[in-house]
């Protein structure tokens, strides 16, 4: 079950240091792992964002129930991939 953890830095020279180094380590296809557990590490959610996307939550649980894998991506854009097509 994915847990949330919310870090604050004491300045945002530290929060975007430590999101380019996750970042270049996903992009050589390493990921960050603990115990097994993939990571993942997003930057500050505004309340917009949080709204929008909110309001994937229904299509997300369909897609889910129609075995679809999909991405939601920072900040509110909904990818995926049916019959072969990049739908987004």
């Amino acid at each position: 079950m994915p847990r949330l953890v919310i870090i604050r830095f004491h300045s945002s020279l530290e929060n975007e240091s430590i999101l380019s180094a996750v970042g270049a380590k996903a992009c050589e296809g390493g990921g960050i792992q603990w115990n097994g557990s993939k990571l993942s590490l997003f930057p500050d959610m505004t309340q917009e964002v949080a709204d929008t996307r909110r309001q994937f939550t229904e299509v997300r649980k369909k897609l889910r129930n129609l075995d679809v894998l999909f991405t939601l991506e920072y900040p509110g854009l909904l990818w995926f991939t049916w019959k072969g097509e990049n739908i987004s």
